[in-house]
């Protein structure tokens, strides 16, 4: 029976500001105009965030009218980007009788206008509720829908998500352009003021001169003896006179400057300390990043399409558990005891993982709460995550040495993928204990079934 699919591809842009720590002047010059266009040259489609926006998404704050109103009117300091996906990147197959829908998505590139390759990367599928995330396969993205039993069209939404790097020059202008150039137009007017107030002394002089000359009886004596005097006050009074001329029109200028005066007091200690302190939570973010790139990389399916996490909610140790009576029969008692702890560390593992993968695709408002959320539970549940991959590793190892469960596991087939299981346990629990080390020389059952054979490489994760 044939079903009519609808695709959407709804593109969420995400923000993950990464500073780069460069050299050099906090103001954007002319030739760094378009460092935010990340959009498409020439595209009407093209969306942009303006100043204000990206502001408040890098440093936390939010800004006054006055204060978004200024930023937002700087040429190049506004975020363009596009987010027009075509619906070509995505393909799927339906398989009518089994009810089930895969989908295939190719991450969309462009090339932007300031040179940055662009790359939107499909994140999740939701259809009628049931939200899906895609896993990477190759050079593409892929997921799978199960139970779609319909009558009816059912539509399918994708979105995508895309990292963008802010140069520091950009940010570090965002934080201090409005204080630079209103410290510049605050000189000015600060010098202004001084020549006034030696404008209005030579004037309140010549005034006095002035009067002085009114009440001379003789103006014959005033144009023999007191003219020269009068003609080089008059002179000196021409000249601060267009001087003053000259700063009520700069003062006419800097009228438009007075709503920034607050920007300054703004831009206080306080707030150089919050810069500092973001620079030092960049330092600090990359050692995170790696705690939760080791659950990470358990949801990262291999050319075999093999998961940890789909393994581990799966079947792969419970028909362990189930075939207990055959193992105890095959190794003896010492058998039972890695069997049950194999099971039990099973599913509190289960319950932990769950929760993990319901944190990674749950929405989010930014990159740092994403960060948050997740670390928070790395945080909580550190060693009990440690202690339960230790014991199921343990367990499975030994089990995986015995030439009894190696050949009931090649008569089902399910060698090679017991071996990848155990080999990415052995990799997750000692990422997670830092006493321990990957050790370069491990195997299992035979010494050519190495770490680097039974694990492939995109599953694999340093313990450094």
């Amino acid at each position: 029976m044939k079903r009519r699919l609808r695709d959407i591809g709804i593109a969420c842009l995400s923000l993950f500001l990464s500073l780069l720590m460069l050299q050099g002047s906090a103001a954007v010059a002319a030739g760094e105009a378009s460092a935010l266009d990340f959009g498409i040259s020439n595209m009407e489609s093209n969306r942009t965030l303006p100043a204000s926006e990206l502001f408040s998404l890098l440093f936390g704050q939010t800004l006054s009218k006055n204060e978004a109103t200024y930023l937002n009117g700087l040429e190049g300091m506004s975020l363009v980007y596009n987010d027009t996906i075509p619906d070509s990147v995505i393909s799927t197959t339906y398989h009518a009788q089994e009810g089930r829908l895969e989908v295939s998505v190719t991450p969309y590139t462009y090339t932007a206008a300031n040179g940055t390759v662009v790359e939107w990367i499909p994140q999740a599928a939701v259809i009628e509720g049931n939200s899906v995330s895609f896993a990477q396969s190759d050079t593409h993205y892929v997921c799978s829908f199960a139970g779609l039993y319909h009558s009816s069209d059912f539509e399918m939404q994708v979105s995508f998500v895309w990292n963008a790097t802010i140069p520091a020059s950009a940010s570090d202008a965002l934080l201090t352009l409005a204080y630079t150039d209103a410290s510049a137009a605050l000189d000015d007017i600060l010098q202004y003021e001084d020549e006034l107030a030696a404008y209005r002394e030579a004037k309140n002089k010549y005034l006095a001169y002035q009067a002085y000359l009114e009440a001379l009886e003789a103006f014959e004596q005033y144009t023999t003896v007191d003219k020269p005097a009068y003609d080089k006050a008059y002179a000196e009074y021409v000249r601060q006179k267009d001087l003053y001329d000259q700063y009520l029109e700069k003062l006419a200028a800097y009228q438009a400057w007075q709503q920034y005066w607050d920007y300054q007091e703004f831009m206080s200690d306080d707030v150089q300390l919050r810069y500092l302190a973001y620079r030092e939570y960049l330092g600090q973010i990359e050692p995170i990043k790696a705690k939760l790139g080791i659950l990470d990389t358990l949801f990262v399916r291999d050319s075999h399409n093999w998961e940890l996490y789909a393994s581990l909610m799966g079947n792969t140790v419970a028909s362990v558990v189930a075939n207990k009576d055959l193992i105890v029969t095959a190794l003896g008692k010492a058998a039972a005891a890695s069997v049950d702890n194999a099971g039990a560390s099973t599913q509190v593992l289960r319950g932990l993982m769950s929760e993990y993968a319901g944190l990674r695709s749950a929405a989010y408002a930014s990159e740092h709460q994403r960060l948050t959320a997740l670390y928070d539970f790395y945080t909580r549940n550190y060693t009990t995550l440690r202690e339960q991959f230790g014991i199921l590793y343990d367990s499975l190892k030994w089990l995986g040495g015995k030439s009894a469960v190696i050949l009931k596991l090649q008569e089902e087939g399910k060698m090679e993928h017991y071996f990848q299981f155990v080999g990415q346990l052995y990799i997750t629990q000692a990422c997670l204990d830092d006493s321990e080390s990957l050790d370069s020389a491990w195997w299992i059952y035979h010494p050519d079934y190495t770490l680097e054979k039974v694990v492939e490489p995109i599953q694999r994760v340093s313990d450094t």
